[in-house]
């Protein structure tokens, strides 16, 4: 028989043994689970701004961790923030970002996921305006059209298509790197893991590349200056790939809006995140160093009652522009201060519901009128305004619908684009009636300069800047892009893991200017 001294010995050494595996894996979970689980209760995150950066923020972060998500927001302001709409006459009218391209994947699968419906854009009539005349006017029959935009601008016209396209084709990748969780902390890492030369880009003028490119002067005077005057209120001074990215609002085939307006996807990813919504700004974010833990402890402009009681967060994401930011930053590692040399575009969208002067633009009645008026840089002009065209309701979606609004009547409703305000004087020269006039004022995008600095993404381990990416390019799904971003970003904090482009791509990694 076995000495039951020495089976006593052995078993206790077995157990021994496995009570260490045991605690090792425990150790192990909570190591790999991170903060999450070390702190035994969920992650407590701020999110500073109610936009689609922001609201789009908080639906990834639902989708990927159980946290509690706080969104802040200015007291009045919609949910959407630049995805907003504005009343004429009891019907809504898109004011801020009014379409986004089919290949936007985020936009796509978001409205479907909600079951919200899109609409196409209206086929409209274009002209192009240089203050005294017209360059050139759609006349709506498409040989007519061909013939007239190739006599105008030669063939390289028709080259844009294929370049935007393949653009598109090289930008849509970030969707399946952001499907396994690839994070990037800079625009350059982002830019340059989609393709090097995107980078390159931004170092030059848009009027540089397409002269490199071989593109006729009138072509970039006139058609695409008037494109980026319309989506960016700036010519083709502003660097090469917003500059391009620009032009993919010009096929209009391939744009989308949402019915009841862009703003309703916003809405309805702040719902299904369960973000707890305050109505107070931040105005100031406040370090706090316990032991070996980082929280960030917020302040509001008035006190809310929903806030935590100590005021502690985990992360902070901050999803409105820095450059235009009230937030105070106090006992930051990194120090964060508001760039000296990045400026955001003033634009104003002014709806005028009446009927059009044709004399102002010196054509003889109002059937010569073009449904949309892009303009050139406009020397000396009468009246000065970017562009000037007719506008659906944002509840309307069936084409015979449509078609009745792009008519010419006291009921014609018309936004114009403009770097000012207009002035009664302005609008009496452009119209010969009005019916209602209504307007609003927008910081609505950087002011985009070749070689410009890039803010950084990650300002701290747990402070992350969603909106450095609209210095790339300024657009709904960039915004949904850096949203998703910042979800993976805390997750890979949370989880105690990396997966960055800058290792999945070689030679991503890239810094320039970055503050």
């Amino acid at each position: 028989m076995s000495d039951p001294s020495k089976i006593t010995q052995k078993q206790s050494g077995f157990y021994r043994i496995l009570k260490y595996i045991v605690l090792l894996s425990i150790v192990l979970l909570l190591v790999g689970s991170g903060h999450q689980l070390v702190t035994n209760r969920r992650p407590r995150i701020a999110i500073l701004g109610a936009g689609m950066g922001g609201t789009g923020a908080a639906y990834f972060l639902h989708e990927r961790l159980a946290a509690d998500i706080h969104v802040f927001k200015q007291k009045g302001e919609s949910i959407g923030g630049r995805a907003h709409v504005m009343e004429v006459d009891g019907r809504e009218y898109e004011a801020g970002g009014s379409v986004f391209h089919i290949s936007n994947h985020y936009m796509m699968t978001l409205s479907d996921h909600f079951g919200l419906r899109r609409r196409s854009e209206p086929d409209a009539k274009v002209g192009i305006y240089d203050g005294s005349g017209f360059s050139y006017i759609d006349t709506g029959w498409p040989l007519l059209k061909y013939f007239k935009l190739m006599y105008r601008y030669g063939m390289k016209l028709f080259f844009i298509p294929s370049y935007i396209s393949s653009m598109l084709d090289k930008f849509t990748v970030i969707y399946e790197y952001q499907a396994y969780g690839y994070t990037f902390e800079t625009i350059p890492e982002f830019l340059t893991s989609l393709d090097p030369f995107f980078l390159n880009m931004t170092e030059m003028s848009t009027f540089t590349f397409l002269k490199n490119e071989n593109y006729p002067k009138e072509l970039t005077d006139e058609l695409i200056t008037g494109i980026n005057r319309g989506n960016y209120g700036q010519d083709c001074n502003l660097h090469g790939f917003v500059g391009m990215i620009s032009l993919c609002g010009s096929l209009q085939d391939s744009l989308r809006s949402i019915q009841g307006g862009n703003k309703v996807l916003a809405e309805k990813m702040l719902q299904e995140s369960q973000a707890i919504l305050h109505n107070t700004p931040v105005t100031r974010v406040r370090e706090l160093k316990e032991e070996t833990d980082i929280y960030y402890v917020i302040d509001t402009l008035e006190s809310d009652p929903s806030l935590p009681q100590d005021n502690k967060f985990d992360f902070v994401i901050i999803a409105h522009p820095l450059e235009l930011s009230g937030v105070q930053f106090e006992l930051l590692r990194q120090k964060v201060s508001k760039p000296v040399d990045r400026e955001f575009q003033v634009t104003i969208a002014t709806f005028i519901q009446g009927r059009i002067n044709p004399e102002f633009f010196g054509l003889e009645d109002l059937t010569q009128v073009p449904d949309a008026i892009l303009t050139t840089e406009l020397v000396n002009p009468r009246v000065d305004f970017s562009t000037l065209q007719k506008v659906i309701p944002v509840d309307v979606v069936n084409a015979d619908d449509v078609s009745k609004y792009l008519v010419h009547d006291d009921n014609t409703v018309w936004k114009i684009w403009s770097r000012k305000p207009m002035l009664e004087s302005d609008l009496d020269l452009m119209f010969l009636s009005r019916r209602t006039v209504v307007s609003k004022s927008w910081y609505a995008y950087p002011k985009y300069k070749p070689g410009q600095s890039f803010p950084q993404i990650v300002l701290e381990d747990k402070l992350i800047y969603i909106n450095a990416i609209e210095w790339a390019a300024s657009a709904m799904e960039m915004s949904l892009i850096s949203a998703k971003n910042a979800a993976l970003l805390v997750e890979e904090n949370i989880r105690g893991r990396s997966q960055k482009l800058r290792d999945k791509v070689p030679g991503s990694h890239v810094e320039r200017n970055e503050l």
